[in-house]
């Protein structure tokens, strides 16, 4: 939200695209929004279609697939919920990779069963458990079998009977009792999950093929190792086969990229595409729609539309090698801190900025409660204690900002800055002193003395100097 502040993003919840222009050359360059602020324009030199359903890019004239090529028929939707129990070691058979276990079917069958004895009768035929932390438990227990994701009627229908099962569920389990006493529906999801929407046709299409293969791409932007996950079409085929996989439909899948291309329309010009909507088919969308993929999709189409509009050229006008490379430097400087600090990166999301990049870190670890110091313990006459060079980041941004000025006059002038090597890579490159609070622990070991440790940072040191004076 700083963007937001700065004028610098819009973001805006509750607002549905409900049309599409395109000028005589066949690009888009207008769309409408309908919401509480009534029906509204928006312009721009390229769009990206992260509706899941397609809804913009069929809006805009965009070809699109929808279903299996031969049937026409379509993979569930499924609802969500959370709920509490009192301990969850006593249902631990009954939740999948219960503490790393690694067991699932089983535990499908198990609670099946157990779902069985309360008289329930799930929609979904592997109905699963999954812990998300203490006594917080994930439940997936509902299928709606063909809906049509683009009929308001019908999602609203299969909505309340989503809910209405998860209810039935959950009182039906806390009746058994024992191990289930206590149990408690504490959350639903706000719409029903849909697995299938319109695929739209874009410059290179994903096929069963790129899986059978494990179709490599010099354009790829994601690694799909996710396996092929089709989810009965009716409650008859649930009941006999409720999840086809790579086996079961004569496949063997392979790793395999997901290339840019998939992710540029192919009918509608600046138009792109990321999540569950890009190009494929039936078995590859099988396997590539899943959270994972689309956060990866995501960047690409983020760094793509940017790249497009920033040279003013198309998107599939764009050389790979400029999209690879503004991708490929944020990740090896990602990977790089991770190593160097000794940290796994578990998440992350992207959006779109008119201005730069923007880079939010949130970390999470133990320690023991004893050897955390907080600001707020500060106390006059502790040992204040400071590494590096004070004032050298901010020199390196001021030669940075200068070079930037004598470039916007002259754009053929390459700025040298081997002389200030040392003060731009401290604005560029800050390193965590690792070494330093370990050294500090064994001086400081047998004082009891509080310590803090800063880098070079002058605002934690103001931060530091209000808790002592007990002003912030």
């Amino acid at each position: 939200y700083p963007l937001r502040r700065q004028r610098q993003m819009c973001i805006r919840d509750s607002t549905r695209v409900v049309a599409a222009y395109k000028d005589e050359n066949n690009q888009l360059t207008t769309i409408i929004t309908e919401s509480k602020s009534g029906r509204q324009a928006w312009k721009g030199k390229n769009f990206i279609d992260a509706t899941g359903d397609g809804d913009l890019g069929a809006l805009a004239g965009c070809g699109w697939d929808y279903g299996y090529k031969d049937t026409g028929k379509t993979q569930p939707m499924t609802y969500m919920s959370l709920i509490t129990v009192d301990k969850p070691e006593k249902i631990s058979d009954f939740i999948s990779f219960y503490k790393g276990d690694g067991e699932h079917r089983k535990k499908w069958s198990a609670f099946l069963q157990e779902l069985h004895s309360a008289g329930i009768d799930p929609s979904y035929g592997n109905p699963t458990l999954f812990q998300v932390k203490d006594n917080l438990i994930a439940l997936m227990i509902n299928h709606q079998y063909g809906v049509d994701p683009f009929d308001a009627d019908q999602m609203t229908t299969a909505t309340v009977n989503g809910r209405a099962e998860v209810n039935k569920v959950v009182r039906a389990l806390r009746k058994l009792g024992g191990k289930w006493e206590g149990v408690k529906l504490v959350a639903s999801c706000e719409q029903i999950g849909v697995r299938e929407g319109r695929r739209l046709h874009g410059h290179y299409t994903v096929t069963d093929s790129d899986l059978i293969m494990g179709v490599r791409h010099k354009d790829a932007i994601a690694r799909v190792t996710f396996g092929i996950d089709i989810h009965a079409a009716t409650k008859d085929e649930n009941d006999k086969d409720t999840i086809k996989n790579a086996n079961s439909e004569g496949l063997r899948a392979k790793p395999y990229d997901i290339p840019i291309r998939a992710l540029i329309a192919k009918d509608v010009d600046g138009l792109l595409m990321a999540g569950r909507c890009i190009s494929g088919d039936f078995i590859a969308h099988a396997s590539y729609r899943v959270t994972g993929n689309a956060v990866a999709m995501g960047q690409a189409a983020g760094v793509l539309g940017a790249l497009s509009a920033k040279n003013n050229e198309l998107p599939h006008e764009i050389a790979w090698e400029k999209i690879n490379s503004a991708l490929e430097e944020l990740y090896a400087g990602v990977a790089t801190a991770c190593k160097t600090y000794n940290v796994d990166l578990v998440g992350g999301d992207t959006t779109s900025s008119k201005t730069g990049l923007m880079i939010s870190v949130t970390a999470i670890g133990i320690a023991n409660e004893e050897e955390i110091a907080y600001r707020s313990g500060a106390q006059p006459n502790d040992l204040l204690v400071v590494s590096g060079d004070l004032g050298a980041a901010y020199m390196g941004l001021q030669v940075l900002e200068r070079e930037k000025e004598v470039f916007k006059v002259n754009p053929n002038s390459q700025p040298d800055l081997e002389p200030y090597s040392y003060i731009v890579e401290r604005q560029l490159k800050p390193e965590a002193r690792k070494d330093i609070p370990e050294l500090l622990k064994q001086l400081y070991n047998d004082t009891g003395g509080s310590l803090h440790y800063f880098d070079a940072d002058a605002v934690s040191y103001t931060h530091l100097r209000a808790h002592e004076t007990g002003r912030n």
